[in-house]
């Protein structure tokens, strides 16, 4: 994983106050990475860009290549 990488959520997470910080089915772009720290654009309700794991990121998060792989793997299992 590298800055610039753009990744699809695919589980919804909300801050420890219950607002959403990544959003089922939205994308959002690698700001830096650190070893196994990641972090990552989100919804901002101060000034809290968060550091998150690699295990964190790997559960909640596909690349844009995994998901278009996973669709048009759907698709020709279809036809």
């Amino acid at each position: 994983m590298k800055k610039g990488d753009k990744l699809v959520c695919i589980i919804g997470v909300n801050n420890v106050i219950g607002m959403p910080l990544f959003e089922k089915g939205k994308i959002y772009e690698v700001l830096y990475v650190d070893g196994d720290d990641i972090t990552l654009n989100h919804t901002l309700y101060a000034n809290e860009y968060s550091d998150f794991s690699l295990g964190f990121v790997e559960e909640y998060f596909r690349t844009l290549k995994d998901v278009r792989k996973e669709k048009l793997d759907g698709i020709e299992g279809n036809l």
